[in-house]
């Protein structure tokens, strides 16, 4: 499915959406509400059973500064969990390694700087999985 552009601004009391392409308006009393309606627009314009979230390229307008100071937070947030993912994986890879070279779990996790309980977890998630 194609992709579509939709614009969110707050007039008065409510949220309006603006498909840009087609040419659809409709509103909601929430950005979640409004959210919906535009996809049940959409879809209705379109003749099909629903349009996902993932098609479709949302924009919330609050005014240029303080726009742009929470896209700057959203950017960071996203790069927090990026980090996020990257160190469970290397915690989780070490963590194997050592127990694997003989180390205790309360060795392991002192010097991964974790408890010796998460490492135990780990390990046993490895064992699960088959991997470890």
């Amino acid at each position: 499915m194609a992709r579509y552009r939709v614009a969110y601004a707050r007039e008065g009391p409510h949220w309006v959406a603006q498909v840009e392409d087609p040419d659809i308006s409709t509103y909601g009393r929430s950005l979640t509400a409004a959210k919906a309606h535009a996809r049940e627009a959409l879809a209705t314009y379109l003749e099909v059973d629903r349009v996902e979230e993932q098609d479709l390229d949302e924009e919330v307008r609050l005014g240029d500064d303080l726009g742009r100071a929470i896209a700057d937070l959203v950017a960071k947030r996203r790069a927090v969990e990026r980090l996020e993912g990257e160190v469970t994986e290397q915690t989780r890879r070490f963590a194997v390694h050592l127990v694997q070279g003989g180390l205790s779990t309360r060795d392991a996790g002192e010097i991964l700087g974790i408890s010796h309980l998460r490492v135990a977890q780990v390990i046993e998630q490895e064992r699960r999985a088959g991997t470890g």
